[in-house]
């Protein structure tokens, strides 16, 4: 294993190589050459990246920033669109409700208690 190592330090692979196969195996039912042709292909070529982050660990190294920063962005922009379909939206006037009646004051409150840890602090 090399220095570096973790738990984490496979995750690429392991995450590459399936999603490869499985692009590969979706595309097959397609008729189209987007899908017997392009889709195969790509999944090839996600399977072959996946493999060679086990071959060559010297590459693993640098894929390792990329790899974890791409999958937080499409970690939260899933989250986002999810919350964003399920919670209820609201009219204007509820929107300007809730900041006048509730976030104003809570936002308040908030400078209150945090100037008065503060202070509490100073004089110690």
């Amino acid at each position: 294993f090399p220095a570096t190592w973790t738990i984490t330090y496979y995750l690429p692979s392991v995450i590459l190589i399936p999603f490869g196969l499985w692009v590969i195996y979706d595309g097959i039912k397609y008729e189209t050459i987007f899908g017997r042709i392009i889709l195969p292909g790509v999944g090839t070529a996600i399977a072959s990246i996946g493999a060679a982050l086990i071959v060559f660990p010297a590459v693993n190294e640098y894929i390792q920033g990329p790899f974890w920063l791409l999958s937080k962005i499409f970690f939260f922009l899933f989250f986002y669109v999810w919350a964003r379909g399920t919670l209820p939206r609201f009219r204007y006037d509820q929107l300007m409700n809730i900041g006048w009646k509730l976030l104003l004051p809570v936002s308040i409150a908030n400078v209150i208690v945090t100037a008065g840890f503060v202070l509490f602090r100073s004089n110690r």
